[in-house]
């Protein structure tokens, strides 16, 4: 796949991220009722993340298609933390989803106080995990998007 077609693909799904991310924070910002059940909650999170993401492949490529690569260590550490987000709250929001499966959480107010535990995990492992490469230098220019550096000797 040449570099053009491939920005095109990014760009359309990254477009239609942006936009089905949007129309669920809204309705979750703009609809008391749904604020107030917990597993709207876990999606919200999701869609916080998948925000994240997406903005940040945007704003990927545009740094690329521009040789700005000053910015890149940066902002490939904040995509691997809004990837390994998405992952983890996709786990978290399964995670609820198997307990009331089981009968061991019978509520939302099961999953409310559960919610600090799940913000620390979903939002603080993805932090930490993205650490390691960043102090080792690792993030930076790959072949067409800010991610792991491809020209670095990892040995």
């Amino acid at each position: 796949m040449d570099v053009t077609t491939m920005l095109y693909v990014v760009f359309t799904g990254t477009a239609l991220s942006l936009i089905g991310t949007s129309v669920i924070i809204l309705f979750y910002t703009c609809i008391p009722k749904v604020r107030e059940k917990a597993g709207f909650t876990l999606i919200f999170q999701i869609s916080i993340a998948d925000l994240l993401f997406s903005t940040i492949m945007a704003t990927n490529i545009y740094l690329i298609s521009r040789n700005m690569d000053e910015a890149c260590s940066l902002l490939a550490y904040l995509a691997e933390v809004a990837y390994l987000a998405i992952e983890i709250w996709s786990l978290l929001f399964s995670y609820s989803i198997y307990q009331f499966s089981r009968g061991r959480y019978t509520s939302f107010d099961d999953v409310k106080k559960v919610l600090p535990a799940f913000m620390m995990i979903g939002w603080g492992l993805p932090l930490l995990f993205g650490l390691m490469p960043l102090f080792m230098g690792v993030y930076g220019k790959s072949i067409h998007y800010c991610w792991i550096t491809a020209n670095k000797d990892y040995s």
